[in-house]
């Protein structure tokens, strides 16, 4: 099932993972102590958003896939829609659920959608362009002198 998903996801998803995981951190161990204090809340939290974004982010991806747009225009939307669905819908549920602290529901959600888009769209492309280089210039299979 994970071949069946395009490298290009794999790897955004990874970098998802790994931002998550940055981000709950960087709230537990702030200064003022409010979310180390609900810490297993807040992992909780950041665990659901995160899974739900990926799904989706990979689910709405995938079903794009099927249509005439290319790969990366179609990771782009899902990704704007999976930030879009967290910033108005699954957020405010998870930190319902999960007794967050502070505003969850953002004033402008569209701004993190479209930034969302954008920086997939970019990574899409720079992931692309870093593998077809590694294939074609750096990997055994070339020849590192150009003949």
């Amino acid at each position: 099932m994970l071949r069946s998903i395009p490298f290009q996801r794999r790897i955004f998803a990874l970098l998802v993972v790994i931002v998550s995981l940055a981000d709950y951190f960087e709230h537990i161990l702030r200064p003022d102590g409010e979310f180390m204090a609900i810490w297993l809340s807040w992992a909780g939290f950041t665990a659901a958003s995160t899974l739900s974004v990926l799904a989706i982010f990979l689910g709405l991806s995938a079903l794009l896939d099927r249509g005439p747009l290319p790969g990366w225009v179609n990771g782009s939307l899902g990704f704007a829609t999976a930030i879009m669905a967290h910033v108005t819908v699954t957020g405010p549920l998870w930190g319902r659920i999960f007794s967050s602290p502070g505003q969850l529901m953002f004033d402008a959600p569209l701004m993190p959608a479209m930034v969302a888009g954008a920086a997939y769209g970019m990574s899409h492309l720079f992931i692309t362009y870093t593998h077809w280089f590694w294939r074609t210039h750096l990997s055994a299979d070339a020849s590192l002198d150009g003949h």
